[in-house]
This record gives structure tokens, C-alpha cells and sequence, in this order.
């Protein structure tokens, strides 16, 4: 640790992944952090994710990898095939022997858990985590940064990071003039489900047919007898709604409505998924993608933002979480060494081109629209040629990346 670091306090808005991580690797260096959570309570929000082996790498070197490999379901393959049964290909998501670690599929709730335990139990004089303290405003010291909360307290920081998600506050004081987040027009649905259910897919996989793609993934906990998984879809929604709206179209049906118009021609057990969660809205996971316009600047004096705050990255890629945690980990490291935070951000924006270029070509290939049964085909046959071309290589520039060697 550098001298220039020693008894510097982070104040970090929002508790959610990116900040209880990024607590953590400031513990890990022996700097002091302050979580302030907006909501009153820890709440599961329902969904799973799959962490790649570069977040892996992050957890690992947080402590974290041994507890939680046992929390989800460890895969390296994913399968492609179409809903008529045909073997598209597949492609590896984690290599133990190439990278190190697999990937792995995790209810989010258990992650949070998991990170939350270990700031608590694992460094309580180092950590402190303060629910119901919603923020309100931001004042932009030079040195001493201070935020506001809306129950009129306020709390001032060496440092202030804004983990506080697409929607955040803190981005408003690095930068007053960027556009609010932009509904992209597109809907994930989907909900758990029983691996019994789909025994006729190799899970995990990704369904593409004519109308669509659904993905199938296991995420169920080890040693607990726990058998679970999930599916999930994307649909085109032209009109944005209000949280409580988007609330409502899960709970009247009405998006499970649109899955089923969208699945009609689909043959085999998604159909019946479909109409299962159909029968039970309450249990059917929503969430509607937003993307944040590309800010000019990720930190200004001694106030910074990370993850979804600065750079929300579409599902399609599997690398929000991911992205979240790098920032966390080399920002520690960043502030341990009494660097520049200019330094840190054009380390994670040059990162962040070969992420977004990885997003693109994923999110092409399960494009949201229907296609007519011709050009379905050519599309089916050239992901073929390429997926039967492709090697294990491909992702090497995703998941090889390991934040402890870069030259700070």
C-alpha cells in the first residue's frame, strides 16, 4: 500500500455486486470502505447469471471461489441447437485447463450472499454496510467529496464511488448532462424451472428457432439436493413503462402473453414452459434492458463510477457482473497504490472496446425478430460453418484477461 493511501475512507453508493465487491478488495489492501444502500432490505430479486472465468479470477482472488463454486452449477460447454432438435455447434463459456476455471451458473441472491458474508464476517472493522440510506445529491470536492441522503444526513469520503446502477444518481454529478438511460425496446423474460423438465436439451444450451431464442441453464446449489434451472427469452415491448408498469405487465400476464403469441409455432417442452409460467405470473422474472449513451468520462476529482453506472452492457455477452467486478478489483488496486484515477479508467476503457465488441457479435446472432422459414436456414447453416470452424481459442481474449498483471 502506498503512503498516500493509508487511512483514506471510500464512501460507495450502492450495495449491490459491483460495490460489496469493490469494499472487499479495498479490505483486502487495508483500506477502509462505507456501503450506503438505498433500499431498506436485501431483497431477492430473483434470476440467475453465469460467471465467466475472468469474474471468476476476481473471486478468487478475493478468497471467494472455493465457497462459492458450491453455490451453482460448473459448466464449460454451451450447445447450440434449434428447436427442430438440429446441432448447431457449441462453444466454450470456461476452461479449466485454458483458463483455469469454468464457468459457472449462480442464482443471483446466492452471489450477493455470498459477498455480503464475506465484507461482514470476514472484515467488520474494515467494512460497514448502512441499508435505507437512499442518496440524494453529490458535492464534488476536490478533496474531501460529501454525499447527501434524502433523510437529510450527509457523509463525506476521500473517495465517493458511484455503484448505484443504470439508473444512477452519481453520474449526474460526474456528468450533469448526459441523457437518462435509453429503453432499448427489448424485454428478458423467463423463470425457474425444474431440470426434469428439459430433458430433451443438453443443457446448458441456447434454443433458436424462427421466432426467437430461449435459453436453458442449471443453476442449482451443490451438495444440497437442490435441482434447479432457469429459462429466459428477449421480446420486442415498443412502449416503455414506469417500474410499477413494467411491475404490472409481469404480474397480470400480460408479458407471458406476448411469449406465448411469439413461441406459438415452437414444438416440445418450451412450449409447455411457457404455459406453465403462464398459469403462475408471480413466479416469472422481468426485467426490461436499458443502455446508458457512452459517458465522456467515468470519474471526475475524487468521484467515480463503475459498472452499470458507467458502462451498462446488454445480457447478451453474459458480462455485466464481470465488467462490475473488474472495475471493483483494479480500482482497489488503483487506490492502494495512490495512482490516478485516470490511469484506472483508461485501463477499464480499452478493456471495455473488447468487451462491447464480444456483446455486438453474441447479440447479433439471437437477434429479437421473427424471420421467414428461408431466411431462418441461411442463418442456421452459416452459424454452422462458423461454430464448426471456430476453437476453444476464441474467447481467449474474453476470459484469459486477469487484472493483477496489468502495468499500473
Amino acid at each position: 500500500m502506498s503512503s498516500s493511501s493509508v487511512g483514506i475512507k471510500v464512501i460507495i453508493v450502492g450495495g449491490g455486486l459491483g460495490g460489496t465487491c469493490l469494499a472487499l478488495a479495498l479490505a483486502q489492501r487495508g483500506i477502509k470502505s462505507e456501503i450506503y444502500e438505498g433500499k431498506a432490505e436485501r431483497q431477492d430479486i430473483g434470476g440467475s447469471l453465469t460467471l465467466a472465468p475472468n469474474c471468476l479470477r476476481v473471486l478468487d482472488q478475493l478468497g471467494l471461489w472455493r465457497d462459492l463454486r458450491k453455490q451453482g452449477t460448473e459448466f464449460e460447454i454451451m450447445n447450440l441447437i434449434t428447436n427442430d432438435g438440429f446441432q448447431i455447434g457449441k462453444f466454450h463459456i470456461g476452461s479449466r485447463a485454458r483458463y483455469g476455471y469454468p464457468a459457472l451458473r449462480i442464482r443471483r441472491y446466492r452471489l450477493h450472499q455470498c459477498l455480503v458474508d464475506a465484507a461482514t464476517q470476514s472484515y467488520p472493522e474494515l467494512i460497514s454496510i448502512q441499508m435505507g440510506k437512499k442518496a440524494a445529491r453529490v458535492e464534488n470536492h476536490a478533496l474531501n467529496p460529501k454525499v447527501h441522503f434524502a433523510d437529510g444526513t450527509e457523509v463525506t469520503g476521500d473517495y465517493i464511488v458511484g455503484a448505484d446502477g443504470i439508473h444512477s444518481m452519481v453520474r449526474q454529478t460526474i456528468c450533469p448532462d448526459s441523457p437518462e438511460p435509453q429503453y432499448t425496446g427489448i424485454v428478458s423474460i423467463g423463470a425457474m424451472i425444474s431440470p426434469g423438465q428439459v430433458k430433451a436439451y443438453p443443457m446448458p444450451c441456447i434454443v433458436y428457432g424462427r421466432t426467437g431464442t430461449i435459453g436453458l441453464s442449471p443453476c442449482g446449489a451443490q451438495g444440497e439436493g437442490e435441482e434447479a434451472a432457469s429459462w429466459f427469452a428477449t421480446l420486442e415491448v415498443e412502449k416503455e413503462e414506469t417500474r410499477a408498469g413494467w411491475a404490472e405487465m409481469k404480474s397480470s400476464g400480460q408479458a407471458l402473453k406476448l411469449a406465448k403469441e411469439r413461441f406459438a409455432d415452437w414444438r416440445g417442452p418450451i412450449v409447455d414452459l411457457i404455459e406453465q409460467a403462464h398459469n403462475n405470473p408471480d413466479s416469472t422474472l422481468l426485467w426490461a434492458q436499458y443502455s446508458v449513451p457512452e459517458l465522456p468520462r467515468w470519474h471526475s476529482d475524487r468521484v467515480v463510477l463503475i459498472g452499470d453506472a458507467a458502462h451498462a452492457i446488454p445480457p447478451s455477452g453474459g458480462q455485466g457482473a464481470a465488467q462490475a467486478f473488474e472495475d471493483a478489483w483494479l480500482l482497489a488496486e488503483v487506490l492502494a497504490k495512490g495512482l490516478s484515477l485516470s490511469k484506472w479508467e483508461a485501463e477499464r476503457r480499452k478493456r471495455l472496446g473488447v468487451i462491447n465488441k464480444f456483446t455486438q457479435q453474441s447479440g447479433k446472432s439471437r437477434q429479437v425478430g421473427k424471420a421467414s422459414v428461408a431466411a431462418f436456414n441461411v442463418k442456421k447453416w452459416m452459424m454452422w460453418t462458423y461454430f464448426k470452424m471456430s476453437s476453444i481459442g476464441r474467447g481467449d481474449d474474453l476470459y484469459s484477461y486477469d487484472g493483477s498483471k496489468i502495468a499500473l
